[in-house]
């Protein structure tokens, strides 16, 4: 991972908006990285204060893309960046579950079939974006649907496995409130969700990842192979790589 550039940090504070960060600066197998300030992944933007909103314009996004559900977006509705010309996009996984069936973690392989069409859907639109301008995309706490596209994105940019499961764990630094969490209020939060919440879901574990990119290899033989099921083809990738590679 080179150096941000002078004034950049990869996390992004704001008021009310979590787990905000730039996906820049990480290094390919081939020596070139990931643009600064082009991409961004984040938790749900629909509690963004005026300030947020402020900051997030100074990002010069021209788009947002969506994962939560039909249900999460009806709830909790979209910050005003669109009252500011941003785009606002739904773009979501469906029905996934990521519960694991032998544990209580998360196996992020699990209904990967079923979220491949939106992860294309997303690349299309990174690629497309209008010109130099930043694209970003959340799902409700940046943590899984978004880790999972942060993955295969950074994966098909040719960034090593090992980067990819350190920023998927940075999560850890930047949602912590779950760690304050007694084990009824972990109940309460999953009922709310509809799933049997466990303490180990709402953590990022460095396994989960290692788990999710061993699992791509062994079922589908390559990252590329699994994305072409969404519709991601070379030309595609190509597209991506010209408008987030740098080097």
């Amino acid at each position: 991972m080179s150096d941000p550039p002078e004034g950049f940090e990869r996390r992004i504070e704001f008021e009310r908006v979590t787990n905000f960060r730039d996906l820049g600066g990480y290094e390919t197998r081939e020596g070139r990285r990931v643009r600064w300030r082009t991409v961004f992944r984040s938790s749900t933007l629909s509690q963004a204060t005026p300030e947020d909103v402020q900051r997030l314009l100074d990002l010069d996004l021209a788009l947002v893309l969506d994962l939560r559900t039909n249900d999460e977006l009806e709830r909790s509705g979209i910050s005003a960046l669109h009252e500011h010309g941003v785009e606002h996009r739904h773009v979501p996984y469906g029905v996934v579950s990521m519960r694991d069936r032998a544990g209580p973690g998360l196996d992020y392989l699990r209904g990967i079939d079923q979220a491949v069409l939106a992860i294309g859907t997303i690349f299309a639109a990174i690629a497309g974006a209008d010109g130099d301008r930043a694209v970003a995309f959340n799902c409700e706490g940046g943590k899984d649907r978004t880790g999972v596209t942060s993955a295969l994105l950074l994966r098909t940019l040719g960034v090593p496995d090992e980067t990819i499961v350190e920023d998927y764990a940075l999560t850890r630094e930047y949602l912590t409130l779950w760690r304050d969490l007694s084990d009824e209020q972990v109940v309460r939060r999953g009922e709310q969700w509809g799933t049997e919440l466990t303490r180990e879901m709402l953590d990022a574990a460095p396994a989960t990842m290692q788990s999710l990119l061993r699992g791509i290899d062994d079922r589908f033989g390559s990252t590329q192979a699994l994305l072409a099921l969404g519709g991601v083809d070379e030309a595609l990738i190509a597209r991506l790589r010209e408008r987030l590679l740098e080097g």
